[in-house]
């Protein structure tokens, strides 16, 4: 037939549901697809030596020196199936550690035993510049001699700075206003430091002044003011020694203060300014879980060979001891072979019960107590104050909560008014002047 008189054919244009799966770009099938596809294709090989696959591995390595190549990377790239070279490593993070292209396992654990130690040289340091210097700085009775009279002690723990409740807080500080303690003992945890905390944190509540400025001038100032005599002792908790690695370390959240402000851990707490006896006695580099909380339990105070206050554990000191840290008030009695029956008090907590501190609150009460002690006879007698949800009775004195600002009525003579008559009103403590919410509702009541 003559090409001329040749009738020009239409090629045939498949249609794409007819396209073969190889036209289809590899860019379009997920990398872990590919990867499979390319181990499926490939076959153990008995023959491949530990060093062959070393060797195929750093080439690989070679060939794309910006890839950490991972399992799918190998498994597209590499010539040996899974099967033939997992029975040398095992894994491929240790198939990558024998071909030298990431630190072995024994390394790795170096690198970090050396940062570890480090760190708590860093730690050691500050201990010794920032927190020794005031560790019974303000101790008055180191050189007591005993005597006839009874030494008072208030102790109160875990008020946890803005966590605090603001109602038992004005108890505690009138109650030392009123009983005028020669020793009062702050037992741990006055801080949160919610910003360390280990648990799921609102980003929105973190602030660190807030919080420093809170103990400042809501607990260390006006307990000075009340007991201008009186030795305050802060027995560090674990949340305090949270904050002490955290200034030891410089983190973030506390460089601004420590380096932008030039201030250290006694002008951060006001130990020089409110002249606050510092009880440190554990050692602040423990690392471990299971060492800190062993360091915590050594951090206690012995006062007058009759009373420990700790801020941890059920320690058998052989004497009364008060602590905390539970939040679950409790008493237990040991009888001791010399001194008799010895009482072990654990305080409850001074900030709120549904507080952000932790998810578990479960039989959280508010309590703190008052001890007395004999410094001759080296007993002692503990008092413990728990609070109900409306009110709390001390030594005579009722306190009511106002169950809308968490405020004292402290007006005793409003409140021994409103008691007579039975008219429960509500009394709010402002600077000096106390103002009844319910004086009103009295009045017509002709209660008052």
């Amino acid at each position: 037939m003559n090409a001329k008189n040749k009738k020009p054919t239409k090629k045939k244009v498949a249609s794409p549901a007819a396209a073969p799966a190889a036209s289809v770009p590899a860019t379009r099938i997920p990398q872990n697809t590919r990867a499979l596809l390319a181990e499926r294709a490939k076959k153990y090989d008995p023959n491949a030596t530990k060093q062959d696959c070393i060797n195929d591995l750093r080439g690989i390595q070679k060939g794309f020196p910006d890839k950490f190549i991972t399992r799918n990377f190998y498994r597209e790239n590499g010539t040996y199936s899974e099967k033939t070279w997992s029975r040398y490593f095992g894994t491929m993070e240790e198939f990558r550690s024998e071909a030298g292209l990431q630190l072995s396992r024994n390394q790795r654990q170096m690198e970090k035993h050396i940062a570890k130690h480090a760190a708590l040289d860093d730690t050691r340091k500050f201990y010794r510049l920032e927190v020794e210097p005031w560790v019974n700085k303000y101790d008055q009775f180191k050189d007591y001699q005993p005597k006839p009279g009874m030494i008072k002690m208030a102790v109160a723990s875990d008020f946890h700075d803005i966590e605090t409740d603001l109602f038992c807080l004005s108890v505690f500080i009138n109650t030392c206003r009123v009983e005028q303690p020669d020793i009062i003992v702050l037992n741990g945890d006055i801080f949160d430091e919610y910003e360390f905390s280990r648990f799921d944190r609102d980003p929105r509540k973190i602030n660190l002044r807030a919080r420093m400025e809170f103990v400042r001038e809501r607990i260390f100032i006006p307990l000075r003011l009340a007991c201008p005599n009186a030795q305050i002792d802060f027995i560090i908790g674990n949340h305090e020694l949270r904050l002490l690695k955290h200034m030891a370390s410089k983190t973030e959240n506390m460089a601004a203060y420590m380096d932008l402000m030039g201030i250290g851990l006694a002008q951060l707490l006001g130990l020089d300014d409110f002249q606050i006896n510092l009880i440190s006695k554990g050692n602040t580099t423990a690392f471990q879980a299971k060492e800190i909380k062993e360091e915590m339990s050594k951090n206690y105070k012995l006062y007058f060979n009759s009373l420990v206050c700790n801020h941890t554990g059920d320690e058998d000191f052989g004497v009364a001891c008060i602590s905390g840290h539970t939040h679950r008030p409790a008493m237990s009695t040991r009888v001791h072979l010399l001194k008799g029956p010895v009482n072990h008090v654990v305080t409850g907590c001074m900030c709120k019960l549904d507080s952000d501190y932790t998810y578990t609150k479960t039989n959280w009460q508010n309590s703190f107590a008052l001890a007395y002690i004999d410094p001759i006879a080296e007993r002692s007698q503990i008092q413990h104050i728990m609070f109900t949800e409306p009110f709390v009775n001390v030594n005579g004195l009722y306190y009511f909560r106002d169950m809308d600002s968490s405020e004292i009525r402290d007006s005793q003579e409003l409140i021994d008014t409103i008691k007579a008559h039975e008219i429960r009103g509500f009394v709010h403590r402002d600077e000096e002047t106390a103002i009844v919410a319910g004086v009103e509702k009295a009045k017509r009541a002709h209660a008052i």
